[in-house]
């Protein structure tokens, strides 16, 4: 009979060696993703216009928060005044830097607006802002001699006023703006 050994057996320790850490600079395989073209630019390539009227709205909007804001010798204390203020004046002095792609972004969130109301049946009043562009895209053809787009915007125009008796005064006088022109 073999001899009994005591029951305590030693264990073999085993180094295994670290594994090395992971660089920041080497990733797994990353999947190819299908490229989708996209209507709209991407922020990175803003337009001169789009620039300038950051700039601008930045710059009013930081005078309003240290309270230096004033229209007229009085301070302006409502944030939305402020806001419609620097809206106001980035319209007047970036309106030369607009370009073809800043006119057609306007043309197509005007045919969006006109196709919401017509969809409402006539019901869904047009917003100032889109007065605006109505008023904009008519100087800009009227100016740029393309008689027949300014005529269609003038003819609309000339509808809404006729159809919906419960149009703001400030929407009637802009609107005036284009059809008496």
């Amino acid at each position: 009979m073999p001899k009994k050994t005591s029951s305590t057996t030693k264990k073999k320790l085993v180094i295994r060696p670290k594994k090395p850490a992971k660089d920041p600079l080497i990733t797994k395989k990353k999947t190819i993703k299908p490229i989708r073209k996209s209507t709209k630019r991407s922020k990175s390539k803003e337009s001169d216009y789009e620039k300038c009227r950051k700039i601008i709205i930045n710059r009013y909007m930081k005078l309003f928060e240290r309270g230096i804001l004033k229209i007229r010798g009085n301070k302006v204390t409502s944030q939305k005044q402020a806001i419609a203020i620097a809206l106001q004046i980035a319209a007047k002095s970036c309106d030369s830097k607009m370009n073809r792609d800043d006119i057609q972004d306007m043309e197509s969130k005007l045919q969006r607006a006109i196709s919401a109301r017509q969809e409402s049946a006539g019901s869904k009043p047009l917003r100032y802002s889109d007065i605006n562009r109505i008023v904009k895209l008519y100087t800009i053809y009227h100016k740029k001699g393309s008689k027949s787009k300014a005529s269609r915007l003038r003819s609309f125009a000339r509808k809404y006023l006729g159809s919906s008796p419960s149009i703001p005064i400030s929407h009637r006088n802009a609107l005036k703006k284009v059809i008496d022109a």
